[in-house]
């Protein structure tokens, strides 16, 4: 029987429950730090092993995050230079303290103290030592063969894999046997030889793990990252009412007569004066809504996917009252989302994506600083105005600076 000669594996990060339990902080923390002794550590979702024939096979680990079905973002890429915990056909019970023994030898501790301290028992093993990790300076998607043919975003790097990715799976494996080659090994393999990686001294969530401090993204935490918010297309959409509301000043081009509707006809918010009327739809998280089942006999006309869109259009073409202005539609869209495609939807291209940053930017240099709530409001926009989506990354590496933070001070005690 052919034996394996080579594996990667495809792990899938920030899908436990975990997330969203103060509590918690979850295994895979490790996976974008270096421990003490200046090694990274990879542990493989979702128990930390790999199935027992890839012992010692693995030669490189795909850190990822899901974008949608058969699109996985690449968060990382461990090249792997020593197999850790493994399965040797004993309990679970015994794997783990077999690795524990193991962990203890490599003296692996995250500002002196070890995983046992951190997760209070031995959950948060180890799975791998990695050569090194590379982290992505800006977005690397691996598509699996349905998706090859699909139309994806140009700041986007795309990796098309001939496998058919498991939608449930925290892990999956690509091999080839001795005397044979995989092709999606070598793609995946090439990657690394590209100019796609921030240098280490670049990634610094080492130095803040090491000094207990939150990065960048710290001076920014509001009033919705307490109340769990960030991501409520609302609460923005209020917020947006409220600043056009207040300050008319912000729109430039529209008189002093303007009108500002909040969920007019179901529009998240519609501005109008004598000559101009605006539609603007506001998306975070959620796709286009309103999806309108046709018949063949509609699909022979237009086989495009009828929705909000084509209805907020044909409202505002349709009222004669409207015709004499200028009609604009716009979609306010995070800049981390890159799936949203417009030309799929009926009237799709009457609409012109806007994207966070350039709200953010716009927002940062008005002059409405004695507004109670200007500050708060900018600091929310910051997020969606970010190239990647970092609210898990940010969130993982919040817990743990927050646990090691409480067991330095239970030391001191």
């Amino acid at each position: 029987m052919a034996k394996i000669e080579e594996a990667i594996v495809i792990s899938r990060m920030y899908a436990g429950s975990y997330l969203y339990q103060s509590n918690k902080i979850g295994a895979e923390a490790i996976n974008l730090f270096k421990a003490d002794n200046g090694n990274n550590y990879i542990y493989v979702n979702p128990y930390g092993y790999v199935a027992p024939r890839y012992n010692d096979k693995v030669s490189v680990v795909v850190l990822t995050r899901l974008v949608r079905s058969g699109i996985f973002e690449v968060v990382g890429i461990a090249k792997i230079k020593d197999h850790i915990a493994k399965v040797n056909g004993i309990s679970q019970e015994k794997n783990f303290e077999e690795t524990a023994t193991e962990i203890e030898k490599l003296d692996i501790k995250y500002n002196d103290f070890t995983l046992k301290d951190i997760h209070g028992n031995y959950a948060g093993t180890v799975t791998f030592e990695a050569e090194r990790v590379y982290i992505p300076k800006k977005p690397i998607w691996l598509l699996d063969e349905q998706k090859h043919n699909i139309d994806t975003p140009k700041n986007v790097v795309i990796c098309k894999l001939n496998k058919k990715f498991a939608d449930q799976s925290l892990i999956m494996y690509i091999d080839c046997y001795e005397g044979q080659k995989n092709k999606d090994i070598e793609t995946i393999k090439s990657l690394l030889l590209k100019d796609y990686w921030l240098d280490d001294d670049k990634f610094d969530w080492n130095i803040d793990l090491k000094t207990n401090t939150i990065d960048e993204n710290d001076k920014n935490f509001n009033f919705l990252n307490i109340i769990k918010k960030e991501n409520d297309e609302n609460i923005f959409s209020n917020m947006l009412y409220y600043f056009f509301s207040k300050y008319h000043n912000l729109l430039n081009n529209f008189s002093k007569n303007v009108i500002i509707e909040r969920e007019h006809k179901n529009i998240d918010l519609l501005i109008s004066d004598e000559k101009n009327i605006v539609v603007i739809e506001n998306k975070i998280k959620s796709g286009i809504n309103g999806i309108i089942e046709k018949t063949e006999e509609e699909k022979a006309i237009d086989n495009k996917i009828s929705s909000q869109l084509k209805k907020y259009f044909d409202y505002i073409e349709v009222e004669k009252v409207h015709l004499n202005r200028n009609r604009y539609y716009f979609i306010f869209i995070p800049e981390y989302n890159k799936t949203l495609n417009l030309k799929d939807f009926s009237k799709g291209n009457k609409y012109k994506k806007i994207s966070y940053k350039k709200i953010y930017e716009f927002f940062s240099h008005q002059e409405i600083q004695d507004d109670k709530y200007y500050e708060e409001f900018v600091k929310a926009l910051h997020k969606q105005s970010q190239e990647r989506e970092k609210d898990f990354y940010e969130e993982i590496k919040s817990k743990l600076i927050k646990r090691i933070k409480k067991l330095k001070e239970t030391k001191k005690d």
